[in-house]
């Protein structure tokens, strides 16, 4: 889902994903190494 946040010039891309921590920190960590990308990771608890 992407949203634009127009105040501040940025457009924010939210991804949910199912899957291991170290793969979705690995995506974070590969997305974040793009120019003028920011990646952040939050986890939500599964029962």
């Amino acid at each position: 889902m992407g949203l634009p946040y127009r105040e501040r010039n940025v457009n924010i891309i939210s991804i949910m994903l199912d899957a291991p921590a170290d793969k979705i920190n690995t995506l974070a960590g590969k997305l974040g190494r793009l120019d003028g990308v920011t990646a952040k990771a939050v986890y939500a608890g599964m029962k």
